[in-house]
């Protein structure tokens, strides 16, 4: 229940439970200059928000080269700018790389099913990581909590 009576809705869990996961390659110092490397601008669009072009500079990554580190930040571009639908997708297709973003990857596509409202697929998602104890495990069982009677 919210302040006014209302029942919760996924969106605003999703909002509230959501934050853009951090750039791993380092900040971007005031008065620094910015490398001109695909990688540096990648990281670097992603840090200021710019998710369009974010997600442009990281599909181009993945593209000639197969990290998937690359794909996991497509994904999150891809969400961070609203195209959820593309961004189930990324993540699904990042579920199948048993790497370093494995545990983080699952936790955003969580979110990405509550946002998109597709409700079952988020807790199943959520069970999921409450059980091995993995990213955000806590969260992921407050989360369900608050799902319940959804």
């Amino acid at each position: 229940m919210n302040l006014f009576g209302n029942s919760i809705t996924t969106l605003e869990l999703f909002e509230s439970n959501y934050e853009p996961y951090r750039n791993v390659m380092g900040g971007i110092e005031r008065g620094e200059e910015i490398k001109e490397d695909l990688i540096s601008k990648a990281f670097y669009t992603y840090e200021i928000k710019d998710y369009t072009t974010a997600a442009i500079l990281f599909e181009q990554l993945y593209e000639t080269d197969q990290q998937s580190m690359y794909l996991f930040y497509h994904a999150n571009a891809q969400l961070g700018k609203g195209n959820t639908q593309k961004a189930i997708s990324l993540y699904k297709q990042h579920q199948n790389v048993q790497d370093d973003f494995y545990a983080r990857s699952r936790w955003y596509l969580a979110l990405a099913y509550l946002k998109n409202d597709q409700i079952q697929e988020s807790i199943a998602v959520l069970e999921g990581i409450s059980k091995v104890k993995s990213y955000n495990y806590v969260k992921a069982r407050e989360l369900l909590l608050s799902l319940e009677g959804l």
